[in-house]
């Protein structure tokens, strides 16, 4: 029954990409019957995912002030601490990289391949409609933790690491992966097929989860 739900707001101009589905209240109209309705998905992605990328953010901070910091003695990391810390910069790199890729492929309604694929077979791709502010507001969240995510697992790789308050950094990507729990269910429930975005979208949940 969902499944012929989402076929129907599909042919009632619901866009088929998951990108621009998730956030789309047509797709979810029929799935609730709370006060949200059909902007439940949005609204658990902003609230939860929003409140941890913002904690994310704070905390980053803080141990990035404790690492620059002259009162905090630091140690040089070496051996197979040294390669899982930078293993860990790595994968929070790709993370915000994978982020960026679905605000390009939001903002412009389709993938760098298919760009590319378009121009090269001569067509044109006619931009839907802007992104709303509150969709702004989230990949700008997104890009800013995994920014000063990947500065905090940086910084300790370069000699600064201190193991006093490494909750610090282990406690924002916990928070995040269980907010980012929550909308993997939403994502399952509204993806039609696993196109290019559900791939992206998985691959970054992987990263999430190994991080976490």
């Amino acid at each position: 029954m969902e499944a012929a739900g989402l076929a129907l707001s599909v042919a009632m101009g619901v866009p088929r990409h998951l990108i621009k589905q998730f956030c789309h209240p047509s797709v979810y109209s029929k799935l609730f019957h709370n006060w949200l309705g059909g902007y439940t998905p949005c609204f658990i992605d902003m609230a939860l995912l929003g409140v941890a990328q913002v904690v994310a953010v704070v905390l980053s901070a803080v141990r990035l002030g404790q690492l620059m910091g002259r009162r905090t003695a630091k140690y040089r990391l070496m051996g197979a601490a040294a390669w899982v810390h930078r293993a860990a910069a790595a994968l929070a790199a790709v993370a915000l990289l994978l982020v960026l890729f679905q605000l390009q492929g939001r903002y412009t309604g389709e993938s760098l391949f298919d760009r590319t694929g378009r121009k090269a077979a001569g067509h044109h791709h006619v931009h839907e409609h802007g992104m709303d502010p509150f969709e702004w507001a989230g990949f700008g969240l997104a890009a800013a933790s995994w920014a000063a995510l990947t500065a905090v697992f940086l910084a300790e790789c370069c000699g600064r690491f201190s193991p006093q308050h490494t909750w610090l950094r282990r406690f924002p990507l916990v928070l995040m992966l269980a907010a980012e729990l929550a909308k993997f269910r939403f994502v399952l429930r509204v993806a039609e097929s696993h196109g290019f975005y559900f791939t992206l979208y998985c691959a970054y949940f992987a990263s999430d989860a190994v991080l976490g």
